[in-house]
């Protein structure tokens, strides 16, 4: 079941992203600068990132300024070849601990964007990997069922909640 819900969340997202990159192109005769917002607009959206978004974004320049113009297979073209090049980049993670006492994680984004779940798999990942003892705390009141969520997580994850008085 919760690989079903899983799922259908990334073919939901998959189809608003796709969505809006076609109607990038719907309107004839736009400039690229307009192309540019748009495309900008959907990237960060989706969650690409402000680096990866940059770097196409810079990509398609380079393609109207050397070509001329540009068309919808060439900026196919580049965000195929920028997200392939996004996922396959291994790297350091980004999460440090603090050299002495708490580390905090702050956790931010937009509605649906998968914070919840993130942040239980996160739990997890830290307490069964590398032995951290971790706290939630659940501080998002204003969506219905937030709260249970994430105690539901934390029940996975075998770690400690902190709750608001309801």
């Amino acid at each position: 079941l919760a690989l079903a819900k899983f799922t259908e969340g990334l073919e939901k997202s998959r189809q608003n992203f796709l969505s809006d990159l076609r109607g990038i192109f719907d309107v004839k005769g736009a400039s690229l600068d307009q192309t540019l917002e748009k495309l900008e607009d959907a990237l960060l959206s989706a969650d690409i990132g402000a680096t990866t978004t940059d770097q196409i974004l810079d990509d398609v320049k380079g393609v109207a300024q050397a070509q001329g113009d540009y068309t919808e297979q060439d900026v196919t073209a580049i965000l195929r070849g920028r997200m392939a090049e996004a996922l396959s980049a291994g790297g350091p993670s980004s999460l440090t601990s603090a050299e002495a006492g708490p580390t905090v994680i702050l956790v931010l984004g937009a509605n649906g964007m998968g914070k919840t779940t993130t942040i239980g798999k996160l739990a997890r990942r830290l307490r069964a990997e590398t032995g951290q003892k971790v706290l939630l705390a659940a501080c998002d009141t204003f969506r219905a069922a937030a709260v249970e969520q994430l105690e539901e997580w934390a029940a996975r994850a075998e770690v400690d909640i902190v709750v608001p008085d309801q």
